[in-house]
Protein backbone atom coordinates (compact mmCIF):
# COMPACT_ATOMS: atom_id res chain seq x y z
CA UNK A 1 0.00 0.00 0.00
CA UNK A 2 1.34 3.41 -0.97
CA UNK A 3 2.43 5.70 1.84
CA UNK A 4 1.47 8.74 -0.23
CA UNK A 5 -2.35 9.17 -0.43
CA UNK A 6 -4.27 10.11 -3.52
CA UNK A 7 -1.57 9.28 -6.12
CA UNK A 8 -1.78 7.10 -9.22
CA UNK A 9 0.73 4.25 -9.31
CA UNK A 10 1.88 2.63 -12.59
CA UNK A 11 3.52 -0.70 -12.92
CA UNK A 12 6.88 -0.93 -14.66
CA UNK A 13 5.25 -2.76 -17.55
CA UNK A 14 2.68 0.04 -17.88
CA UNK A 15 5.51 2.58 -18.13
CA UNK A 16 7.35 0.49 -20.71
CA UNK A 17 4.18 0.06 -22.75
CA UNK A 18 3.55 3.80 -22.64
CA UNK A 19 7.11 4.50 -23.81
CA UNK A 20 6.71 1.97 -26.61
CA UNK A 21 3.36 3.52 -27.67
CA UNK A 22 4.84 7.00 -27.70
CA UNK A 23 7.90 5.97 -29.69
CA UNK A 24 5.81 3.98 -32.14
CA UNK A 25 3.54 6.98 -32.77
CA UNK A 26 6.50 9.39 -33.02
CA UNK A 27 8.84 7.17 -35.03
CA UNK A 28 6.38 5.09 -36.95
CA UNK A 29 8.29 5.29 -40.24
CA UNK A 30 11.81 4.29 -41.19
CA UNK A 31 14.66 6.81 -41.55
CA UNK A 32 18.30 6.80 -42.65
CA UNK A 33 21.09 6.86 -40.10
CA UNK A 34 24.88 7.18 -40.45
CA UNK A 35 26.98 5.39 -37.82
CA UNK A 36 29.95 3.12 -37.23
CA UNK A 37 29.17 -0.59 -37.05
CA UNK A 38 31.47 -1.29 -34.12
CA UNK A 39 30.43 -4.93 -33.58
CA UNK A 40 28.21 -6.99 -35.86
CA UNK A 41 27.54 -9.68 -33.20
CA UNK A 42 26.33 -12.38 -35.59
CA UNK A 43 24.85 -15.42 -33.86
CA UNK A 44 25.57 -18.40 -36.17
CA UNK A 45 22.83 -20.56 -34.66
CA UNK A 46 19.94 -18.21 -35.37
CA UNK A 47 21.57 -16.09 -38.11
CA UNK A 48 20.39 -12.93 -36.33
CA UNK A 49 22.74 -10.00 -35.62
CA UNK A 50 22.71 -7.58 -32.72
CA UNK A 51 25.04 -4.78 -33.85
CA UNK A 52 26.63 -2.21 -31.58
CA UNK A 53 26.45 1.25 -33.19
CA UNK A 54 28.73 4.16 -32.34
CA UNK A 55 29.33 7.75 -33.29
CA UNK A 56 32.72 9.30 -32.60
CA UNK A 57 33.96 12.88 -32.71
CA UNK A 58 37.69 13.47 -32.48
CA UNK A 59 38.10 9.88 -31.35
CA UNK A 60 35.59 10.22 -28.50
CA UNK A 61 32.31 8.24 -28.39
CA UNK A 62 29.44 10.73 -28.30
CA UNK A 63 26.56 8.31 -29.00
CA UNK A 64 25.99 4.56 -28.65
CA UNK A 65 23.02 2.30 -29.29
CA UNK A 66 22.12 -1.34 -29.82
CA UNK A 67 20.44 -2.56 -32.98
CA UNK A 68 18.85 -5.72 -34.37
CA UNK A 69 19.30 -7.19 -37.83
CA UNK A 70 17.13 -10.21 -38.41
CA UNK A 71 18.29 -13.27 -40.29
CA UNK A 72 16.50 -12.62 -43.58
CA UNK A 73 17.55 -8.97 -43.75
CA UNK A 74 21.16 -9.88 -42.86
CA UNK A 75 21.48 -12.49 -45.64
CA UNK A 76 20.05 -10.08 -48.22
CA UNK A 77 22.25 -7.16 -47.13
CA UNK A 78 25.40 -9.29 -46.89
CA UNK A 79 24.89 -10.64 -50.41
CA UNK A 80 24.57 -7.08 -51.69
CA UNK A 81 27.82 -6.11 -49.95
CA UNK A 82 29.70 -9.03 -51.43
CA UNK A 83 28.52 -8.10 -54.90
CA UNK A 84 29.14 -4.35 -54.67
CA UNK A 85 31.89 -3.81 -52.12
CA UNK A 86 33.61 -7.19 -52.47
CA UNK A 87 33.47 -7.15 -48.67
CA UNK A 88 31.14 -8.95 -46.27
CA UNK A 89 29.31 -6.95 -43.65
CA UNK A 90 31.72 -6.87 -40.73
CA UNK A 91 32.98 -4.99 -37.71
CA UNK A 92 34.35 -1.45 -37.78
CA UNK A 93 32.63 -0.32 -40.97
CA UNK A 94 31.07 3.09 -41.44
CA UNK A 95 27.54 2.42 -42.73
CA UNK A 96 24.45 4.28 -43.90
CA UNK A 97 21.36 2.28 -42.96
CA UNK A 98 17.58 2.44 -42.96
CA UNK A 99 16.12 1.85 -39.49
CA UNK A 100 13.13 2.20 -37.27
CA UNK A 101 12.94 2.72 -33.52
CA UNK A 102 11.83 -0.21 -31.45
CA UNK A 103 11.33 -0.54 -27.75
CA UNK A 104 10.89 -3.74 -25.82
CA UNK A 105 9.92 -3.82 -22.13
CA UNK A 106 12.58 -6.49 -21.48
CA UNK A 107 15.39 -5.48 -23.80
CA UNK A 108 14.99 -1.73 -23.89
CA UNK A 109 15.51 0.76 -26.71
CA UNK A 110 17.18 -0.25 -29.97
CA UNK A 111 17.13 0.37 -33.70
CA UNK A 112 15.91 -2.22 -36.12
CA UNK A 113 18.03 -2.19 -39.28
CA UNK A 114 16.02 -2.79 -42.46
CA UNK A 115 18.63 -2.06 -45.11
CA UNK A 116 22.24 -0.86 -45.49
CA UNK A 117 23.57 1.10 -48.49
CA UNK A 118 26.66 -0.77 -49.85
CA UNK A 119 27.68 2.19 -52.02
CA UNK A 120 28.21 4.32 -48.91
CA UNK A 121 30.38 1.61 -47.36
CA UNK A 122 32.36 1.42 -50.59
CA UNK A 123 32.98 5.15 -50.38
CA UNK A 124 34.10 4.71 -46.79
CA UNK A 125 36.66 2.10 -47.84
CA UNK A 126 37.90 4.39 -50.59
CA UNK A 127 38.26 7.22 -48.08
CA UNK A 128 40.37 4.93 -45.88
CA UNK A 129 42.50 4.00 -48.89
CA UNK A 130 43.00 7.66 -49.85
CA UNK A 131 43.83 8.59 -46.26
CA UNK A 132 46.49 5.86 -45.97
CA UNK A 133 48.09 6.85 -49.30
CA UNK A 134 48.14 10.51 -48.29
CA UNK A 135 49.83 9.80 -44.95
CA UNK A 136 52.47 7.55 -46.56
CA UNK A 137 53.14 10.18 -49.22
CA UNK A 138 53.56 12.91 -46.60
CA UNK A 139 56.07 10.69 -44.78
CA UNK A 140 58.01 10.03 -48.01
CA UNK A 141 57.45 6.27 -47.82
CA UNK A 142 55.35 5.47 -50.90
CA UNK A 143 58.13 4.23 -53.18
CA UNK A 144 60.60 3.05 -50.57
CA UNK A 145 60.14 -0.72 -50.97
CA UNK A 146 60.07 -0.39 -54.77
CA UNK A 147 63.55 1.16 -54.68
CA UNK A 148 65.09 -1.98 -53.16
CA UNK A 149 67.11 -4.19 -55.50
CA UNK A 150 65.46 -7.52 -56.22
CA UNK A 151 68.05 -10.34 -56.40
CA UNK A 152 68.72 -11.56 -59.93
CA UNK A 153 67.57 -15.06 -58.98
CA UNK A 154 65.16 -14.86 -56.01
CA UNK A 155 65.38 -18.50 -54.93
CA UNK A 156 64.78 -18.04 -51.17
CA UNK A 157 61.14 -17.07 -50.66
CA UNK A 158 59.17 -16.33 -47.49
CA UNK A 159 55.43 -16.75 -48.08
CA UNK A 160 52.82 -15.18 -45.82
CA UNK A 161 49.55 -17.02 -46.36
CA UNK A 162 47.07 -19.38 -44.80
CA UNK A 163 48.15 -22.99 -44.40
CA UNK A 164 45.08 -24.19 -46.28
CA UNK A 165 44.89 -21.25 -48.69
CA UNK A 166 44.16 -22.24 -52.28
CA UNK A 167 46.31 -19.34 -53.41
CA UNK A 168 49.31 -20.72 -51.54
CA UNK A 169 48.66 -24.19 -52.98
CA UNK A 170 48.48 -22.79 -56.52
CA UNK A 171 51.70 -20.83 -55.97
CA UNK A 172 53.61 -23.90 -54.79
CA UNK A 173 52.33 -26.07 -57.63
CA UNK A 174 53.41 -23.64 -60.34
CA UNK A 175 56.78 -23.05 -58.70
CA UNK A 176 57.48 -26.72 -58.01
CA UNK A 177 56.41 -28.11 -61.36
CA UNK A 178 58.52 -25.87 -63.58
CA UNK A 179 59.76 -27.76 -66.60
CA UNK A 180 63.41 -26.72 -66.25
CA UNK A 181 64.01 -28.12 -62.78
CA UNK A 182 64.76 -24.85 -60.98
CA UNK A 183 65.11 -25.33 -57.22
CA UNK A 184 63.61 -23.01 -54.60
CA UNK A 185 63.64 -22.72 -50.83
CA UNK A 186 60.13 -21.70 -49.73
CA UNK A 187 59.02 -21.27 -46.12
CA UNK A 188 55.45 -20.57 -45.10
CA UNK A 189 54.68 -18.07 -42.34
CA UNK A 190 50.98 -18.69 -41.53
CA UNK A 191 48.70 -15.70 -41.09
CA UNK A 192 45.06 -14.70 -41.24
CA UNK A 193 44.40 -13.01 -44.56
CA UNK A 194 40.83 -11.84 -43.91
CA UNK A 195 38.59 -10.78 -41.12
CA UNK A 196 39.12 -8.75 -37.99
CA UNK A 197 42.55 -10.09 -37.10
CA UNK A 198 44.06 -10.01 -40.60
CA UNK A 199 46.04 -6.77 -40.22
CA UNK A 200 47.79 -7.72 -37.00
CA UNK A 201 48.32 -11.31 -38.15
CA UNK A 202 50.05 -10.24 -41.37
CA UNK A 203 52.14 -7.64 -39.53
CA UNK A 204 53.20 -10.28 -37.00
CA UNK A 205 54.23 -12.61 -39.83
CA UNK A 206 56.32 -9.83 -41.41
CA UNK A 207 58.10 -9.31 -38.09
CA UNK A 208 58.74 -13.05 -37.80
CA UNK A 209 60.31 -13.19 -41.27
CA UNK A 210 62.53 -10.27 -40.31
CA UNK A 211 64.08 -12.41 -37.56
CA UNK A 212 65.91 -14.24 -40.39
CA UNK A 213 67.48 -11.30 -42.27
CA UNK A 214 69.84 -13.40 -44.41
CA UNK A 215 67.54 -16.33 -45.15
CA UNK A 216 65.18 -14.79 -47.70
CA UNK A 217 65.46 -12.85 -50.96
CA UNK A 218 61.79 -11.80 -51.10
CA UNK A 219 58.58 -11.89 -49.05
CA UNK A 220 55.30 -12.76 -50.77
CA UNK A 221 51.81 -12.16 -49.39
CA UNK A 222 49.45 -14.51 -51.25
CA UNK A 223 45.81 -15.49 -50.95
CA UNK A 224 43.14 -17.01 -53.15
CA UNK A 225 40.56 -14.66 -54.63
CA UNK A 226 37.79 -17.13 -55.39
CA UNK A 227 36.09 -16.95 -51.99
CA UNK A 228 35.00 -13.31 -52.34
CA UNK A 229 36.66 -12.27 -49.13
CA UNK A 230 37.12 -8.52 -48.63
CA UNK A 231 40.32 -6.57 -49.10
CA UNK A 232 39.87 -3.70 -46.65
CA UNK A 233 42.68 -5.00 -44.43
CA UNK A 234 45.14 -4.23 -47.22
CA UNK A 235 44.20 -0.54 -47.13
CA UNK A 236 45.25 -0.32 -43.49
CA UNK A 237 47.86 2.37 -42.93
CA UNK A 238 49.93 0.41 -40.39
CA UNK A 239 50.21 -2.66 -42.63
CA UNK A 240 51.09 -0.57 -45.68
CA UNK A 241 53.71 1.35 -43.68
CA UNK A 242 55.34 -1.92 -42.58
CA UNK A 243 55.59 -2.96 -46.24
CA UNK A 244 57.11 0.40 -47.21
CA UNK A 245 59.79 0.09 -44.53
CA UNK A 246 60.49 -3.61 -45.07
CA UNK A 247 64.20 -4.36 -45.72
CA UNK A 248 63.61 -6.85 -48.57
CA UNK A 249 61.23 -6.62 -51.55
CA UNK A 250 57.61 -7.48 -50.76
CA UNK A 251 55.45 -8.99 -53.51
CA UNK A 252 51.68 -9.40 -53.29
CA UNK A 253 49.21 -11.70 -55.02
CA UNK A 254 45.89 -11.31 -53.26
CA UNK A 255 43.49 -12.29 -56.01
CA UNK A 256 41.76 -9.39 -57.75
CA UNK A 257 42.30 -7.23 -60.81
CA UNK A 258 40.79 -3.80 -60.07
CA UNK A 259 40.91 -1.12 -57.38
CA UNK A 260 44.41 -1.72 -56.10
CA UNK A 261 44.73 -1.68 -52.33
CA UNK A 262 47.33 0.47 -50.60
CA UNK A 263 49.45 -2.57 -49.72
CA UNK A 264 49.60 -3.53 -53.38
CA UNK A 265 50.50 -0.03 -54.50
CA UNK A 266 53.45 0.25 -52.11
CA UNK A 267 54.74 -3.31 -52.67
CA UNK A 268 57.76 -3.95 -54.91
CA UNK A 269 55.53 -5.90 -57.29
CA UNK A 270 51.87 -6.91 -57.25
CA UNK A 271 50.28 -9.70 -59.20
CA UNK A 272 46.61 -10.39 -59.68
CA UNK A 273 46.96 -13.94 -58.36
CA UNK A 274 49.54 -16.06 -56.52
CA UNK A 275 50.04 -17.95 -59.78
CA UNK A 276 51.18 -14.73 -61.43
CA UNK A 277 53.82 -14.29 -58.72
CA UNK A 278 55.14 -17.80 -59.36
CA UNK A 279 55.28 -17.09 -63.10
CA UNK A 280 57.08 -13.80 -62.40
CA UNK A 281 59.81 -15.61 -60.42
CA UNK A 282 60.17 -18.40 -63.00
CA UNK A 283 60.47 -15.84 -65.78
CA UNK A 284 63.49 -14.26 -64.09
CA UNK A 285 65.19 -17.67 -63.97
CA UNK A 286 64.28 -18.41 -67.59
CA UNK A 287 65.60 -15.01 -68.77
CA UNK A 288 68.85 -15.62 -66.88
CA UNK A 289 69.20 -19.07 -68.44
CA UNK A 290 68.57 -17.62 -71.89
CA UNK A 291 71.22 -14.98 -71.20
CA UNK A 292 73.68 -17.73 -70.25
CA UNK A 293 72.81 -19.66 -73.42
CA UNK A 294 73.41 -16.54 -75.50
CA UNK A 295 76.75 -15.90 -73.78
CA UNK A 296 77.74 -19.54 -74.35
CA UNK A 297 76.84 -19.26 -78.04
CA UNK A 298 78.89 -16.07 -78.39
CA UNK A 299 81.81 -17.78 -76.67
CA UNK A 300 81.50 -20.76 -79.01
CA UNK A 301 81.48 -18.52 -82.09
CA UNK A 302 84.46 -16.56 -80.77
CA UNK A 303 86.39 -19.75 -80.00
CA UNK A 304 85.67 -21.15 -83.45
CA UNK A 305 86.90 -17.90 -84.99
CA UNK A 306 90.14 -18.11 -83.03
CA UNK A 307 90.63 -21.73 -84.07
CA UNK A 308 89.99 -20.87 -87.71
CA UNK A 309 92.52 -18.04 -87.57
CA UNK A 310 95.08 -20.40 -85.99
CA UNK A 311 94.44 -23.00 -88.71
CA UNK A 312 94.96 -20.38 -91.42
CA UNK A 313 98.23 -19.29 -89.82
CA UNK A 314 99.46 -22.87 -89.68
CA UNK A 315 98.51 -23.36 -93.33
CA UNK A 316 100.59 -20.35 -94.31
CA UNK A 317 103.61 -21.68 -92.41
CA UNK A 318 103.15 -25.09 -93.99
CA UNK A 319 103.03 -23.52 -97.44
CA UNK A 320 106.25 -21.68 -96.77
CA UNK A 321 107.93 -24.89 -95.64
CA UNK A 322 106.82 -26.63 -98.84
CA UNK A 323 109.06 -24.37 -101.07
CA UNK A 324 111.67 -26.89 -102.49
CA UNK A 325 114.22 -26.65 -99.70
CA UNK A 326 115.44 -23.20 -100.76
CA UNK A 327 114.67 -21.31 -97.61
CA UNK A 328 115.79 -24.09 -95.29
CA UNK A 329 119.04 -24.77 -97.26
CA UNK A 330 119.84 -21.07 -97.37
CA UNK A 331 119.35 -20.71 -93.62
CA UNK A 332 121.37 -23.89 -92.93
CA UNK A 333 124.28 -22.75 -95.10
CA UNK A 334 124.14 -19.32 -93.56
CA UNK A 335 124.29 -20.85 -90.07
CA UNK A 336 127.25 -23.07 -91.00
CA UNK A 337 129.09 -20.09 -92.44
CA UNK A 338 128.56 -18.11 -89.28
CA UNK A 339 129.74 -21.02 -87.14
CA UNK A 340 132.99 -21.33 -89.20
CA UNK A 341 133.66 -17.60 -89.03
CA UNK A 342 133.13 -17.67 -85.28
CA UNK A 343 135.49 -20.66 -84.90
CA UNK A 344 138.25 -18.92 -86.89
CA UNK A 345 137.79 -15.71 -84.95
CA UNK A 346 138.08 -17.53 -81.64
CA UNK A 347 141.24 -19.37 -82.73
CA UNK A 348 142.81 -16.15 -83.94
CA UNK A 349 141.99 -14.40 -80.69
CA UNK A 350 143.43 -17.25 -78.63
CA UNK A 351 146.64 -17.20 -80.68
CA UNK A 352 147.03 -13.46 -80.23
CA UNK A 353 146.46 -13.66 -76.51
CA UNK A 354 148.91 -16.59 -76.26
CA UNK A 355 151.62 -14.57 -77.97
CA UNK A 356 150.97 -11.61 -75.70
CA UNK A 357 151.19 -13.88 -72.69
CA UNK A 358 154.58 -15.30 -73.87
CA UNK A 359 156.09 -11.83 -74.30
CA UNK A 360 154.86 -10.86 -70.84
CA UNK A 361 156.50 -13.98 -69.35
CA UNK A 362 159.85 -13.12 -71.04
CA UNK A 363 159.70 -9.60 -69.70
CA UNK A 364 158.91 -10.83 -66.20
CA UNK A 365 161.81 -13.30 -66.34
CA UNK A 366 164.23 -10.52 -67.42
CA UNK A 367 163.33 -8.28 -64.50
CA UNK A 368 162.99 -10.97 -61.86
CA UNK A 369 165.24 -10.54 -58.67
CA UNK A 370 166.64 -14.09 -58.95
CA UNK A 371 168.12 -13.35 -62.43
CA UNK A 372 169.74 -10.11 -61.18
CA UNK A 373 171.26 -11.86 -58.17
CA UNK A 374 172.84 -14.50 -60.43
CA UNK A 375 174.39 -11.68 -62.46
CA UNK A 376 176.26 -10.42 -59.32
CA UNK A 377 173.75 -7.99 -57.90
CA UNK A 378 172.76 -8.17 -54.22
CA UNK A 379 170.05 -6.92 -51.82
CA UNK A 380 170.99 -5.25 -48.51
CA UNK A 381 168.51 -5.01 -45.57
CA UNK A 382 168.66 -3.15 -42.28
CA UNK A 383 166.00 -4.19 -39.77
CA UNK A 384 164.14 -6.05 -42.58
CA UNK A 385 164.02 -2.86 -44.63
CA UNK A 386 165.70 -2.65 -48.03
CA UNK A 387 168.73 -0.27 -48.00
CA UNK A 388 168.80 1.77 -51.20
CA UNK A 389 170.71 4.87 -50.03
CA UNK A 390 173.79 5.51 -47.88
CA UNK A 391 171.74 7.48 -45.40
CA UNK A 392 169.55 4.44 -44.74
CA UNK A 393 172.37 2.78 -42.66
CA UNK A 394 174.40 4.58 -39.97
CA UNK A 395 177.88 3.44 -38.75
CA UNK A 396 177.66 0.61 -36.25
CA UNK A 397 174.36 -0.74 -37.53
CA UNK A 398 174.07 -4.39 -38.59
CA UNK A 399 173.30 -5.17 -42.25
CA UNK A 400 172.04 -8.33 -43.98
CA UNK A 401 173.15 -8.82 -47.60
CA UNK A 402 171.32 -11.31 -49.84
CA UNK A 403 173.39 -12.89 -52.64
CA UNK A 404 172.50 -15.48 -55.28
CA UNK A 405 173.75 -18.38 -53.19
CA UNK A 406 173.32 -17.11 -49.58
CA UNK A 407 173.20 -14.33 -46.97
CA UNK A 408 175.98 -12.19 -45.42
CA UNK A 409 175.77 -10.35 -42.11
CA UNK A 410 177.99 -7.28 -41.59
CA UNK A 411 178.28 -4.08 -39.58
CA UNK A 412 178.75 -0.54 -40.99
CA UNK A 413 182.13 0.94 -40.16
CA UNK A 414 181.98 4.07 -42.27
CA UNK A 415 179.76 5.49 -44.98
CA UNK A 416 180.49 7.86 -47.81
CA UNK A 417 177.93 9.45 -50.11
CA UNK A 418 178.88 10.09 -53.74
CA UNK A 419 178.23 13.55 -55.11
Amino acid sequence: MSLVPDIRVFSLLDVCKSIRKTLTERYGSTFWVKAELHKLNLYPGSGHCFPELLQKENGVIVAQMRATLWNGDYRRINASFLQTVREPLKDDMEILFSASVQYDPRYGLSLRIHDIDPAYALGSLERERASSLRRLDEEGLLGRNKRLELPLLPAKIAVISGQTSKGYSDFMQVLGRNGRGYGFYVRLFPALLQGDGAVESIRAALREVQEFPLDFDVVMIVRGGGDEVGLSAYNNYDLARDICLYPVPVLTGIGHSTNLTVSEEVAWFHGITPTELAVFVLKRFEEFEEMLDLAAERLRVSAEGCLEAARNSLDRVENLLKVPGLRLRYRKERLQELQERMRRAVLRLLKEKSQETGEMEKTLRRVSPERNLRMGYSLTYQNNKLVSRVCDAAPGEQLVTVLADGVLTSRVLTSEKHE
